[in-house]
């Protein structure tokens, strides 16, 4: 844009400001992500849209993308502040705070998959955030990153001991903080494919740690007490595990990479692996009904979707009886 002056002696001072509102007037670089969202939306107004129970079947089952994920930059330097956010948003809903205690605030309100935060700040400073967010059971699974100008060995270890996942020395390549969120991005997506891969689920055997390890065993221990009920939803689910729904969306998420709805699915899916070991002749009518899947084709696009094979290929997967029965 531009800024003119006009100024007459002893009758006054005028400022014009003119900003373009034309996209083309803008650099990418310079384009906020609600802008480029609300173009993008325009340029698609024309496309017809599914049926909603397409969509929201879809919504359910999709894997993420990169802007399914959610970062929170905390930084008292509005400049820093600014441009982190600017390069992140491009990929990744991204939320601000200035100093710790607003950090804590949109953490409680907001499901988020990373803090960024700087150490030294006014409130409450970045080590005393990373320590209040992984001593408390709802966040605890939240990773860290922090950003300092402390180049100490001794600072760099009472960050660690706060419980901080990763450690930036300022000034700092964006590039490289990119990188750092990218691969706690990309942990999670291996977590999500591997758990979805898997038609058996043991969580003694993801190397979860003790605590986790308990949390999974009851979840899916009930899930499986529900199979059969269609209506078995996120609030039930999150009343048998004792904790508030976002509670238990935040810990799925961080554990398996998968909201509430597509962690029961996985559950049912991988009990019809069970189900199909033990009698491979059972009939996927059967199967759906004892697994609360309204109809039986709707549980065939599910099965396929999860696994990506056909009952019917799975079933030629197993081992087979000693006469070479093959399931077809």
């Amino acid at each position: 844009g531009t800024i003119a002056c006009q100024s007459t002696l002893g009758k006054g001072t005028t400022f014009t400001v003119q900003i373009p509102t034309q996209i083309g007037a803008y650099t990418p670089y310079e384009i906020g992500q609600t802008a480029e969202k609300k173009y993008k939306q325009a340029e698609k107004e024309h496309i017809a849209l599914n049926s909603q129970t397409e969509k929201e079947e879809n919504s359910k089952n999709a894997p993420e993308t990169a802007s399914d994920y959610k970062i929170l930059i905390v930084e008292d330097h509005t400049e820093l502040l600014q441009l982190m956010a600017r390069v992140l948003g491009k990929r990744y809903e991204v939320y601000t705070a200035t100093n710790g205690e607003q950090a804590l605030n949109i953490i409680r309100k907001k499901p988020l998959d990373i803090v960024i935060s700087d150490v030294m700040m006014p409130v409450i400073d970045g080590v005393e955030l990373t320590r209040k967010i992984k001593t408390e059971p709802d966040y605890a699974q939240l990773p860290v990153i922090l950003l300092t100008a402390k180049t100490g060995d001794a600072n760099r270890d009472e960050a660690y001991k706060a419980g901080a996942d990763e450690y930036l020395i300022k000034p700092f390549g964006l590039e490289a903080l990119q990188l750092r969120v990218e691969n706690i991005i990309g942990n999670r997506e291996r977590i999500r494919r591997k758990f979805m891969s898997q038609t058996d689920f043991s969580p003694e055997a993801q190397h979860y740690s003790d605590p986790d390890t308990l949390f999974m065993e009851k979840a899916v221990e009930c899930v499986r007490q529900h199979l059969d009920d269609p209506a078995y939803d996120r609030e039930r689910f999150a009343a048998d595990m004792c904790m508030s729904s976002s509670t238990l969306y935040k810990k799925l998420r961080a554990l398996t990479g998968q909201n509430v709805s597509s962690f029961v699915n996985s559950i049912r899916l991988k009990e019809a692996c069970r189900l199909t070991k033990e009698n491979p002749y059972i009939q996927i009518s059967e199967l759906s009904a004892r697994l609360g899947y309204n109809t039986p084709a709707y549980f065939t696009r599910v099965f396929k979707k999860e696994f990506g094979m056909t009952l019917t290929e799975y079933k030629a997967t197993l081992t087979h009886g000693e006469d070479g029965t093959s399931f077809t």
